[in-house]
């Protein structure tokens, strides 16, 4: 009788440790299950985005730092404010240090929360109280960007102005960059060069390169 309540028990434990299993299974599989179908559905929508080549282009004009430039017509645009917005920590909506004016032209279907900056191009004003010249504004960037790789990748014009051509790699993200001095200050144009998720990276990659070209060129 003993030796029959201890196999009793035996099967017992095994019946309910397998029950126990299958529900821990059954609770994993209920938890990642929606975070798999979103992650896929985000890498879905990633790789439908592809910009259209621009038709119409508008003029954006900064009185104060005297310049223009002009981007796609359907394209947004976010003016940098002194004060962070408290709703969110995009570096696109607010100055950072040293930043005197910032602006950012993105293409609308580029920039939902799962992608990277592929579809931006930025433009921003620094100060160059020092009268450094662009070797050395860069090379005291390189100096207060902690975890941050700047390469200068040769020379070249913006408008017939000297600039720097540079590649920026900050963890995952990448950056064409144009330096130039223009009046006291110094100017720096940056291009997103992150591919997008999905099967359309290269035919992206090459219509952006493409705008931020124009853009770039008619910067006056």
């Amino acid at each position: 009788m003993p030796q029959k309540r201890k196999q009793s028990w035996f099967y017992i434990s095994k019946s309910l440790a397998f029950i126990l299993a299958i529900a821990l299974l059954i609770n994993g599989l209920l938890y990642l299950y929606p975070r798999l179908i979103k992650k896929a559905a985000n890498i879905s929508n990633s790789a439908e985005i592809l910009p259209s080549k621009p038709e119409k282009w508008m003029t954006y004009r900064n009185d104060q730092y005297n310049y223009t430039i002009d981007y796609p017509e359907k394209w947004d645009v976010i003016e940098a404010k002194k004060v962070p917005d408290p709703s969110t920590n995009k570096t696109e909506y607010f100055l950072l240090n040293e930043e005197l004016q910032k602006v950012t032209f993105f293409y609308v279907g580029a920039l939902p929360e799962n992608t990277s900056d592929i579809g931006q191009f930025q433009l921003s004003v620094h100060p160059n109280r020092e009268k450094y010249s662009l070797d050395q504004w860069i090379d005291n960037l390189k100096k207060t960007q902690q975890n941050t790789l700047i390469l200068v990748r040769g020379n070249t014009e913006v408008h017939g102005i000297t600039a720097k051509n540079l590649s920026i790699s900050h963890f995952a993200e990448n950056y064409t960059a144009l330096v130039f001095s223009k009046g006291e200050n110094i100017y720096l144009m940056k291009f997103g060069i992150n591919n997008t998720n999905g099967g359309n990276n290269n035919e992206a990659g090459l219509i952006y390169n493409e705008i931020y070209n124009q853009m770039a060129n008619t910067f006056n």
